[in-house]
């Protein structure tokens, strides 16, 4: 009797393991994103990146993704995070998301899958003995800020700069990256001051005459956006005219966050660029969609429709649809006996050319290298592309000749190069020879503002005039670029 009972039950042991094999081979895909206020658009195109890749990564039973979170109140805080997580991860194969750093920091301890976010760009989660299983596609906050500095000094050679920080977790991120780059190469920090994310214009002020005093005239600004220390610096460097006396370097969340800096003349902002011929595609299918099911989703999560933003893109929004696709790639031929550990470590080894370039991680599950443009304000709060380069070039290796590098918000202008261009470079060429010396005195009495508005105004032409801004002076050099180097945006 015993031994029918043994060998009965063993049966049943090997068929249940049999059917739960199968079961798992057969069983959906479920990848799993906590949404955020003001990162809804990254919510969607991550929700429709699992449908619009399911064909090239195909997998038994399918891909799903799934919103898990509702907010408490206005905001998806770390109690509300963690107590849907827990409620609802139980069908979860793969974490995207949480698009913040302090979410990230938070529902670490939890999150023992393949994890891969598209907006918490904080150095502190490179600390894989704390953050074992989190990756990201959008670069640390010190290589962002580090190829600012790279991109002042080898670029304009501007050897001198001062630091405005804001005393908080990505200020103080994004300030010492640049420093400690801008330092290494050679570079001179002349004042850095960092003040409270609530300062008041009285506080801003103050710094900024300490600044001036000190006779250099390039400031970089390292924190967040939507804090009001930054707000009240743009209001007062508008309403004292310190654009006019001063270049501010401003850091990424400056043009991702709103065009408040835009208006800033004469302000650069360095951020992640979109290419906009392999994105086209994705948006025309995605603004095609029925939204149905993403505004019921959302309403569940607790968004009002108000802030749904469900036909919009942006940097981030790009940056979670190459989440996405880096994980459909990853576990779509992983072996169905692979761990978490052996998942994640194929994760860090998979590559895909995503609409923000190539997405490759290192061993610790960072982006090492992303494209960048730096845009500079010009006049009436339009910007142009001064810089459009892939940070691969502004790290030393080469550039594939067909890379296009594109700012997602702007529409590329391109002309081909005519007859009539030709003939337009040639005199340029000659005006470059002929009246440097008087390039050189007009740039000696214009404002850096006055002179990104000529800028704005020939860089379709072919021509285009650049006054380099040095610690006490202003130092002419003249540009010629082919028409479609340059294209021009309005914020």
């Amino acid at each position: 009797m015993s031994a029918a009972y043994v060998i009965i039950a063993t049966i049943a042991v090997i068929a249940e393991t049999l059917c739960s094999g199968v079961d798992a081979q057969t069983t959906e895909k479920v990848l799993c994103l906590t949404p955020c206020p003001g990162r809804t658009a990254a919510s969607l195109h991550a929700r429709y990146a699992a449908a619009y890749y399911s064909s090239l990564y195909p997998t038994p039973g399918g891909w799903r993704l799934k919103l898990v979170g509702r907010l408490e109140g206005d905001a998806m805080t770390p109690r509300a995070m963690l107590s849907a997580w827990l409620a609802n991860s139980s069908d979860c194969a793969a974490l995207i998301g949480p698009g913040s750093s302090s979410l990230a920091t938070a529902i670490a301890p939890v999150a023992a899958l393949p994890w891969v976010d598209f907006s918490a760009t904080a150095s502190e989660l490179s600390d894989k003995t704390v953050y074992s299983t989190f990756s990201r596609v959008a670069p640390t906050d010190d290589l962002t800020a580090g190829l600012v500095a790279e991109t002042l000094l080898k670029q304009f050679g501007w050897r001198n700069a001062n630091v405005f920080c804001v005393d908080e977790s990505y200020g103080r991120s994004v300030s010492s990256g640049f420093t400690g780059r801008f330092l290494a190469l050679g570079g001179r920090v002349a004042q850095s001051t960092c003040v409270s994310s609530s300062a008041d214009a009285d506080k801003v002020e103050e710094v900024l005459r300490l600044f001036e005093g000190s006779r250099v005239r390039v400031v970089f600004v390292g924190g967040t956006a939507t804090t009001k220390a930054v707000q009240q610096l743009f209001a007062v460097a508008q309403a004292k005219k310190y654009n006019e006396r001063m270049i501010f370097v401003l850091s990424e969340s400056a043009c991702s966050s709103g065009t408040a800096w835009a208006a800033l003349a004469g302000s650069l902002c360095m951020t992640y660029s979109v290419n906009a011929t392999r994105i086209a595609p994705f948006l025309d299918a995605y603004r095609a969609r029925d939204p149905t099911a993403d505004v019921a989703d959302l309403r569940a999560a607790g968004f009002a429709d108000a802030a749904m933003d469900l036909n919009g893109t942006n940097t981030f929004a790009a940056f979670a649809a190459d989440a996405v696709q880096l994980v459909m790639a990853a576990l779509s031929g992983a072996p169905p006996t692979a761990n978490t550990t052996a998942l994640i470590a194929r994760l860090r080894q998979t590559k895909v050319e995503g609409f923000s370039g190539l997405v490759a991680l290192d061993a610790r599950g960072d982006r090492p290298l992303a494209d960048l443009v730096l845009l500079n304000a010009a006049a009436a709060g339009r910007a142009i592309v001064l810089s459009a380069q892939s940070s691969a070039w502004l790290l030393g290796r080469e550039v594939p000749a067909n890379e296009t590098v594109e700012d997602s918000l702007a529409e590329p202008f391109r002309t081909p190069l005519d007859t009539g261009s030709l003939v337009g470079l040639i005199v340029g060429i000659c005006v470059v020879v002929c009246f440097s010396a008087l390039t050189y005195r007009l740039c000696s009495l214009l404002s850096p503002a006055t002179v990104l508005s000529i800028v704005d105004g020939v860089a379709s032409g072919g021509l285009l005039l650049v006054c380099r801004v040095t610690d006490a002076a202003v130092v002419s050099y003249v540009f010629v670029a082919l028409s479609g180097r340059f294209h021009t945006t309005d914020f």
